[in-house]
């Protein structure tokens, strides 16, 4: 049974791959004690294994639960389209509180802006439409050598 805790969900989507990253806690809430990385899991859904564009958002959309936060990146037009999805669902697979452009972002790269969008977020600032930056050196490494 899944559980009822508000989840954090960065989903990194293009026409190939989506890469989600499910945070059972907060990433951005320093004060739990969790570090970025801690309690969180990462799943692969590739587009070889659907048949249609349809299956593909399908797939993505089975990892995700009603109370979930979801931040939605990509270089490309999937992730409105996968906002779109999600709106469909009234609600049933959570709710889009961010849409980022992106390049290309890979495992613990993801992590990144997801943390920014969180604290972005929590200040009350839109994490719609936002450019991200390509990294911030010093959290990827601090991130890269926890992991």
């Amino acid at each position: 049974m899944r559980g009822t805790t508000p989840r954090h969900v960065a989903i990194w989507i293009e026409d190939q791959q989506a890469l989600l990253l499910v945070f059972g806690t907060d990433p951005a809430d320093r004060s739990s004690g969790h570090q970025p990385g801690d309690d969180w899991s990462q799943y692969l859904v590739t587009a070889r294994q659907t048949r249609s564009v349809q299956e593909y958002y399908h797939a993505v959309l089975t990892h995700l639960e009603p109370q979930d936060k979801i931040l939605l990146l990509g270089p490309g037009p999937f992730k409105y389209e996968l906002r779109k999805q999600i709106k469909q669902q009234d609600g049933l697979k959570g709710r889009v509180v961010g849409l980022r452009q992106a390049s290309r972002l890979d495992g613990v790269e993801l992590v990144i802006p997801t943390v920014e969008c969180w604290l972005s977020e929590a200040a009350g600032q839109p994490a719609v439409d936002a450019a991200i930056p390509e990294s911030s050196p010093g959290l990827f490494e601090k991130l890269r050598t926890q992991s």
